[in-house]
Formats: structure tokens, C-alpha cells, sequence
């Protein structure tokens, strides 16, 4: 090969097999998108929903505002997409224990699990956010807490399958369930700062779900057979 063979072609053209260490390694797709939302999802746990900016998850992930209105229209698609990727790595509720305890035991352990996983700060941020954006709010509602709410109703009806709920009085649903776990999750984890440990679930479901929902703290209320 001459000099003049490794000189670029007029115009300033250059091969690809040219082309800069830098350009060659910048991720694309799936892999760009991905380092969009771990940039997003850092920044909101470090200054809150209000105070995130596209310019700083740019700057952040190392790309252009461009690159990021590309895949999302503005701030509330971006963090839409970076809840909706968490709430699709949480486990989902655990395979029927045989019990309504087990299997509030069990619900209440996921709960705990994912609490734990998760940043407070960015709860309590889109919790303040979502009172004053009815978007974001309805986001929250229909597409992350909507899945534990049906966990909640399908416990219920095993439960209730098993002729463990209590009769006479006005039959637990889903949503009361789910609230209520809920917010035992968030007043001990989110605003006390302690931990979801066994001891503690143990007590909540002993001494607050089992007696509301059978009518009983020691043994379920078994309908006799008919």
C-alpha cells in the first residue's frame, strides 16, 4: 500500500474501518435506550421528579437531548418508561400457599422485597408529583399498582375458595386489601424508616389482616359443609 493509499478520499470521506475508537463503541438501540433509563432512573432518586431535566439525564448518560426526544416526547414518558421497566423486574405474587396466612405471609414478603429494592426518595417524589399532574397520577394508578391490586382480589378468592373469609358481614375486596397492605408498606418503610421485617409482617397479618378477614386471629372462619 502507498501514502497516498491511506489518505483520506476527497470530500473528507473515510472507510469504516476508519472510523474513531469513540464512534465505533457509542451504544446503539436497545443499549442506548437502556443507559437512557439507568441515567433517568439515577437522577430521580438523586433530585426528585420535579427538579429532573432532560438536559441532565443527557449530560448523565452521555447523550444529546436529540437522541433521548427521539424515543420520549418530554420528562413524563421518560420517567413513565423508567416505572414501567422497574415494576416489570418485581416478582409477581407468589404461587397459592395452601393458606390464607401463607398466602398473606407470602404477598406481604413480595411487597417487602420490592420496597426494599426500591429508592424512597423516588416514591415519595412521584407520590407528590402525580397529586399535581393527573397524567402521572393515572400512569401510577393504571399501569404499576393495578397489578397488585389483582393480586390482592386473587388471594382473596382462594381464600374465599377454601371457605376461609368470614360470612355475615360485608365480604373483603381486592382494592381494601391491597390499600391496606399497602399502607402498612409505606408508613413503616417510607415514613418511619424501618425495616419490613418478619417479625413485624408476622404481627400485621396476625393481629390485623386474618382477624378483619375471617372473623377470627387464631383459625379461619371454615364454612361448615353443606
Amino acid at each position: 500500500m502507498t501514502a497516498s493509499d491511506s489518505r483520506p478520499a476527497p470530500g473528507g470521506y473515510r472507510p469504516a474501518a476508519m472510523a474513531t475508537t469513540s464512534q465505533r463503541r457509542r451504544p446503539r438501540g436497545p443499549v442506548r435506550t437502556e443507559a437512557l433509563l439507568d441515567a433517568a432512573f439515577e437522577l430521580l432518586g438523586e433530585v426528585g421528579y420535579d427538579r429532573l431535566t432532560i438536559d441532565a439525564v443527557a449530560a448523565r448518560a452521555g447523550a444529546s437531548k436529540t437522541t433521548i426526544y427521539r424515543r420520549w416526547p418530554d420528562k413524563r414518558e421518560l420517567v413513565i418508561a423508567v416505572l414501567e421497566r422497574q415494576e416489570a423486574s418485581h416478582p409477581g405474587i407468589p404461587a397459592d400457599r395452601g393458606s390464607l396466612r401463607a398466602d398473606l405471609l407470602a404477598l406481604l414478603g413480595t411487597l417487602a422485597e420490592i420496597a426494599a429494592a426500591e429508592s424512597s426518595s423516588i416514591f415519595t417524589s412521584l407520590l407528590y408529583a402525580s397529586q399535581h399532574d393527573e397524567v402521572l397520577g393515572q400512569v401510577m394508578r393504571d399501569r404499576l399498582l393495578e397489578r397488585r391490586r389483582r393480586e390482592c382480589a386473587e388471594l382473596l378468592a382462594r381464600a374465599a375458595q377454601r371457605g376461609e373469609l368470614v360470612e355475615g358481614r360485608d365480604a373483603p375486596d381486592g382494592d381494601l386489601l391491597f390499600e391496606a397492605l399497602l399502607g402498612q408498606v409505606i408508613t413503616r418503610y417510607v415514613v418511619r424508616g424501618l425495616p419490613l421485617d418478619r417479625e413485624y409482617m408476622r404481627r400485621v397479618v396476625d393481629t390485623i389482616l386474618l382477624p378483619a378477614l375471617t372473623g377470627s386471629a387464631d383459625e379461619p372462619a371454615v364454612r361448615p359443609p353443606t
